[in-house]
């Protein structure tokens, strides 16, 4: 048996790794996931990578491979072949299976395994693995007999048997897993096989593991992973009197049994078959439990209870004199007065002096060495240092014995047939003052007490202890703490970047793995992978500090501490408020459930439990309002549990996901993808703080009052809504600006907002200089740039206009806005022709055809030597039905002078309307070389008042010209 793997995040990667260890002898390996008969459980082994080899004394010697043999001879006679009559098409696949037949027959000598495969080849990239045959088995009870390996090809029948192209390989596949497990492959390639090509084989192997005290149990897939199959087989004659319980996993499996006379005695025949079988497929991040439809199980024991005491025979106490052990126990009970201590002693003398490595050949498989011989070589596994911690506790006056585990099916064990099969793993429980305490004796990497070193993953097992009846249940992990975080965030002053302290508290199995991690990679490679997801969170993230790994006093667990500075944490979303964004992270990938398409089988749910984030933020100065909320979303997949405390210079966000299942059904997907997307946005915290401190906001309000007083006298002149707007956004954002919270980006934008305000009020000049502010604060803001453009072109500095716009342009060809002031500027150095390739490169856009106004600017240029754009093609549904239509239409000659002036003074927006037409009669007058209307045209304009519009700064502009 083996040492545990953490919960399978891929089941077909898990099957390819460890159902190969099941394997008896593997029948067609590379063609089902993995085949086995009384042998030994599904090997869900920890890799140890970067540690050496056992010496070769450590390891029991066999015999060497040219001391292994295989037989040739005919089928035997109590075979019967798979019927083929009117057999039935297959999935189309570079290889299929025209049959797939596995036949047993149980013997007073043990069991005797016939295999028959024919493969069928359809297209080249099936070729590789058609050509290759693979068998493996255990010599040290198992014997290998060739029938026939045939190439049928054109109906012809070839024979490609040849004994000499038979190599047996010991391969100890198994040996990266600290696995040595006797096992040898006899491998054949064959040569010259073609497209349409079937390759027809079969052998027998015969001979069962001693372990099982000639009782028999079995699990066979009746699917492949290579192809489809046109007929599987499973067919199993057992003594009449042998009584064999059958579990037949495939709803479409045929299931026949019957009594039959076999050499003069009574036989039970039990043949299952498929028709058109599906290549085996799981879904990924399937659960164990998906193998269960493909396969059929077989077993001779009556139940649990039955097989607890073959279990109990296994793990028997040792005999003889005992040094080491003695030694070992006056050792702990020298050093440690209390049972509990003693206890923990005798687990970390397993845990962490004895090697692991295991020795699986023949009854190895499941009966373990003796804790003397496991203590004077110092390796072992599961089974070895299961048995010598429970000698251990005994000797130490504890009460103590084996438990069976499954490390794959968990909490589903129970939907297996009762059979040593079920099980891969085995652990310990020891009762310490009246508490049982359930403990893996090859976690080496473990810590703290003994409550924190008890397994979660495991669910229920089998006591191999006397009165046992059935599955007990072990510790659960839904109300424990899996994984959790704390990020403080500290603002030492708003304008500089925030500084964050990551906690991020692994326990159990993902502390150990931390641990294991750490053991066989750098702390630099480490470091990397823990700073991914802040990465993600915060992308313009900067490290301070190396990472500083705390162990957690008496806890299985350990905190990785991550020093970090937050760039442009602060975002100011229409400079209102500074806005800070925080994202739980370690809630979002614990819920996630990663979909590709329509899935069939369960999800694994790695590690359920309580996944907890907590997220602080601490202000230099009085901020907030003190309150408290709380929210609670029950759910028994998937529950949400929120906690926000504020103080004046604090909030703290607490929440933590339980995740309530092992496995989530696959037709609850959909409701589940559905209210993890309605948790989302719970998942993280959102904190403002105004950009104007208190005692500063108290005497804004106070001039914001006093403003209001004297609009509602005139006292102050404001012609427009949009000009009262502007003169409030200016008290808000000089008090912003003078506050000094602001960081450099953050300013700029403030400074670019007013900007826009004071050109809103006809402030040019003092405009231009927050531009100039802002954009050495924040040299390559394109909104900044467009913004000093706009007010560059409106102020007569026609050449920086241009420059600036060019430039935004660059990056954003599609900003219109940016294109229109480049083709005013354009227009004030008289280059006519820069400026009608603008606006018809804008008219491109229907948007733009519908604003109207590139329209009427494109009509007042002078003739274009060039066809251009023909404005009289535009249709009434190209153009806008309200303002500024009779604009366009008069631009265009469809409307007098006279019904365009009546048109502006109908309506809400008549002085802004009148403006604008004021203006561009102005601009036709003056095309027309007739100067003193014009002048009169743009003195009408400016009279207004608009000084927020465009066609206002330009017409001052104009006045200036004419009037030198």
């Amino acid at each position: 048996m083996s040492a545990p793997r953490p919960a399978p995040s891929s089941l077909r990667a898990l099957v390819l790794l460890s159902l190969s260890a099941l394997v008896l002898a593997s029948v067609d390996a590379d063609a089902r996931p993995a085949r086995h008969a009384a042998a030994r459980p599904a090997a869900a082994a920890k890799g140890k990578p970067g540690r050496a080899a056992p010496r070769a004394a450590q390891v029991p010697r066999l015999p060497t491979v040219s001391a292994f043999r295989f037989e040739v001879a005919p089928a035997p006679d109590w075979v019967s072949p798979v019927p083929e009559d009117a057999s039935p098409a297959v999935d189309k696949a570079p290889l299929h299976y025209r049959v797939m037949d596995t036949q047993v027959k149980l013997g007073p000598q043990g069991a005797s395994h016939y295999e028959h495969l024919v493969r069928v080849v359809n297209d080249a990239s099936g070729l590789g693995q058609a050509a290759q045959i693979e068998v493996m088995f255990d010599p040290s009870y198992q014997r290998l007999t060739l029938h026939h390996v045939d190439v049928v090809r054109n109906g012809q029948r070839l024979s490609r048997l040849d004994r000499n192209k038979v190599q047996l390989l010991q391969r100890e596949t198994q040996l990266e897993r600290r696995m040595y497990d006797g096992r040898v492959t006899a491998s054949l390639v064959l040569d010259d096989v073609r497209v349409g090509d079937q390759i027809d084989y079969a052998y027998s192997v015969d001979g069962s593991n001693p372990v099982f005290e000639n009782r028999f149990a079995d699990v066979d897939w009746l699917a492949a992973m290579r192809g489809p199959a046109a007929r599987v087989q499973y067919r199993l004659l057992t003594p009449a009197h042998r009584a064999l319980h059958v579990k037949v996993g495939p709803a479409d499996a045929q299931v026949l049994q019957r009594d039959l006379s076999l050499g003069g005695g009574k036989w039970t025949e039990w043949t299952v078959r498929r028709q058109r079988v599906p290549m085996l497929h799981f879904d990924a991040n399937a659960s164990y439990l998906a193998v269960l439809p493909h396969q059929i199980q077989v077993s001779e024991f009556a139940d649990w209870a039955d097989v607890s005491a073959w279990g109990q025979r296994q793990f028997t106490q040792p005999e003889g004199p005992t040094p080491l052990l003695d030694k070992a126990v006056a050792d702990i009970q020298a050093a440690h007065a209390t049972p509990e201590a003693q206890a923990l002693a005798a687990l970390t003398l397993v845990q962490t002096e004895v090697r692991y490595f295991g020795n699986e050949f023949g009854v190895g498989s499941h009966r373990p060495a003796s804790p003397e011989k496991v203590l004077a070589q110092r390796l072992g596994d599961c089974k070895d240092k299961t048995l010598l911690l429970v000698t251990l506790a005994r000797r130490l006056g504890l009460s103590a014995h084996p438990v069976l585990v499954s490390t794959q099916f968990r909490q589903g064990v129970h939907r297996l047939l009762p059979s040593p099969l079920a099980f891969d793993h085995v652990i310990a429980q020891v009762q310490v003052d009246g508490q049982a305490y359930d403990l893996d004796g090859t976690r080496a990497h473990q810590t703290g007490k003994l409550a924190a070193r008890q397994p979660l993953n495991l669910m229920q097992g089998l006591p191999l202890v006397a009165g046992t009846s059935g599955l007990a249940a072990l510790p659960q992990p839904f109300g424990q703490v899996r994984f959790e975080v704390t990020d403080v965030f500290t603002v030492t002053r708003f304008a500089e970047d925030v500084q964050l302290e990551a906690r991020v508290t692994y326990r159990g199995d993902l502390a150990e793995a931390l641990r294991e991690s750490l053991s066989t990679q750098t702390l630099a490679d480490v470091e990397a992978s823990l700073m991914q997801p802040y990465q993600r969170a915060y992308p313009k993230l900067q490290k301070v500090s190396g990472l500083r790994l705390e162990p957690v006093p008496d806890d299985d667990a350990v905190t990785a501490v991550m020093q970090f500075k937050v760039p442009d944490f602060w975002r100011f979303p229409e400079q209102k408020v500074m806005l800070g964004d925080t994202y739980q992270w370690a809630l979002v990938e614990a819920a996630r459930i990663n979909r590709e398409g329509q899935r069939t089988d369960d999800v694994a749910v790695a590690y359920p439990g309580i996944h907890r984030h907590r997220v602080k933020v601490l202000y230099p100065e009085d901020v907030n309002q003190p309150a408290d909320n709380r929210f609670e979303d029950p759910d028994a997949r998937l529950a949400l549990r929120r906690a926000v405390r504020v103080t004046p210079r604090s909030i703290e966000l607490d929440s933590e996901v339980v995740l309530g299942q092992t496995e989530l059904p696959a037709h609850q997907l959909n409701s589940y993808q559905d209210r993890f997307t309605k948790l989302i946005p719970y998942f993280g915290l959102t904190v403002n703080v105004p950009a104007v401190s208190a005692p500063r906001l108290e005497g804004l309000r106070k001039e914001l009052g006093q403003l209001e007083d004297k609009i509602q006298r005139k006292q102050v002149e404001a012609s427009t809504a949009m000009q009262v707007q502007a003169m409030v956004r200016l008290k808000l954002l000089d008090a912003q600006i003078a506050e000094g919270r602001l960081p450099p980006k953050l300013l700029a934008q403030a400074l670019v907002s007013r900007g826009t305000q004071l050109d809103h009020l006809g402030r040019m000049a003092e405009g231009a200089r927050d531009y100039a502010q802002a954009l050495q604060l924040d040299p390559d803001n394109q909104e900044t740039l467009s913004e000093a453009a706009r007010n560059a072109a409106l102020s007569g500095r026609a050449t920086e206009a241009r420059q600036m716009a060019t430039q935004v342009l660059a990056r954003n060809d599609g900003d219109h806005d940016t294109r229109f002031t480049r083709a005013m500027a354009a227009v004030q150095q008289r280059d006519f022709g820069q400026a009608r390739q603008d606006l018809e490169r804008m008219l491109q856009d229907p948007s733009q055809v519908r604003l109207g106004y590139p329209v009427v600017w494109l009509s007042l240029l002078p003739a274009s030597p060039g066809p251009g754009l023909d404005l009289q093609r535009l249709s009434d549904q190209q153009l806008a039905s309200d303002w500024p239509r009779p604009l366009v239409d008069w631009a265009l000659g469809r409307r007098s002078k006279d019904a365009l002036l009546e048109a502006a003074r109908s309506g809400k927006n008549v002085a802004e309307q009148l403006c604008e037409t004021y203006f561009y009669l102005g601009e036709r007058a003056l095309s027309e070389g007739q100067l003193s209307q014009a002048q009169n045209y743009y003195r009408q304009a400016v009279d207004q008042h608009v000084v927020e519009f465009i066609e206002h700064a330009w017409a001052v502009q104009r006045l200036k010209t004419l009037g030198r």
